[in-house]
């Protein structure tokens, strides 16, 4: 048994349709094209993600240039205002051991000292916002020039 012609036919039909106009070489042209967009979309979407993620971070690095700028003036206004508590109480102490008899004198004084470092301290406690509010315009600032280059 061997092959007949009409098979032959069919068998060289076959590669030449393959290999003609329509064949092979439109489809593999259709998979490259396929394939080059299928990468320039994924591309696109990684750009996407890293600028999308390069938001987030300048985002995140001002929120924590704000926060630590509040945590330093907190720090700095608790640290005045504990040593204004020990300076009174250190003062109160010297006194009443100076005259025992004059203890309720000094502890009007002591108060009256207090009511003034309280007052300051009400001033102090806005220089945290204050702080919190230049370092998120500084951080802006930055931010601004650094998208400038």
């Amino acid at each position: 048994m061997g092959i007949t012609t009409m098979s032959w036919q069919a068998i060289l039909a076959l590669i030449a349709g393959l290999t003609g106009a329509g064949g092979l070489g439109a489809l593999m042209k259709h998979w490259l094209d396929y394939r080059l967009h299928a990468k320039q979309g994924a591309d696109g979407m990684v750009l996407s993600h890293i600028r999308h993620l390069g938001n987030r971070l300048r985002q995140v690095e001002r929120a924590q240039a704000v926060e630590r700028a509040g945590y330093e003036a907190s720090t700095t206004i608790l640290r005045h205002r504990l040593n204004n508590l020990k300076q009174c109480f250190d003062m109160l102490l010297t006194l009443i051991k100076a005259d025992s008899s004059r203890a309720d004198e000094f502890v009007q004084l002591v108060e009256e000292l207090r009511a003034r470092q309280e007052k300051s301290e009400v001033v102090e406690q806005s220089a945290i916002e204050a702080a919190k509010i230049a370092a998120a315009a500084a951080y802006d600032a930055s931010d601004d020039d650094e998208g400038a280059r």
